[in-house]
């Protein structure tokens, strides 16, 4: 009898450990989502100059103009010289990790963008000459009628890994 209640409490616990997970989870996604749409909303007006960046010191040799917008997963975002959205995931992955990663992130940013609006997700192996500060591994595009949404794995380091979230405006 002993052994049955302890295996319904552990049982218990492990139901209400999952629920709070899952909760987490969904806060997480409905945080980012709504992150991502205010900067295509900014994105879409004013090519991103609206989203407040102050120059903050990211390196002793080198200011980096950081944007306050947060971004669940990639908690380094600015806006760069040639006015794209940056989002950096800080984290450094093996080849074979980055890309399990990369793929998650697809599905993650993916819930967000509305599929009757976005051509969702065109993979490419090679580097994109207009990224001139990263040489990337690995990356999956989403276009829409006004940007280009890139996911990339980035080289970090020697066999190091990140992965960007790069927001260009279309030219028209």
């Amino acid at each position: 009898m002993n052994s049955f209640r302890l295996l319904f409490v552990t049982c218990l616990l492990l139901f209400f450990q999952y629920s709070l997970i899952a909760q987490a989870s969904i806060a997480e996604q409905n945080s980012f989502c709504s992150s991502l749409m205010n900067v295509l909303q900014i994105g879409k007006y004013d090519n991103f100059e609206s989203i407040g960046y102050t120059r903050v010191k990211a390196s002793p040799f080198l200011e980096v103009p950081v944007a306050p917008a947060k971004m669940p997963r990639f908690p380094v975002v600015y806006v760069d010289k040639d006015s794209r959205f940056v989002g950096k995931s800080n984290i450094t992955y093996d080849s074979l990790s980055a890309l399990q990663e990369l793929e998650v992130l697809k599905d993650f940013v993916g819930v967000c963008l509305d599929s009757a609006q976005w051509q969702k997700w065109n993979t490419e192996l090679n580097d994109d000459p207009s990224t001139v500060f990263f040489t990337e591994y690995h990356r999956a595009e989403a276009r829409s009628a006004d940007f280009l949404l890139t996911l990339a794995v980035v080289r970090a380091g020697n066999k190091t890994y990140s992965i960007h979230l790069f927001i260009r405006k279309h030219k028209r």
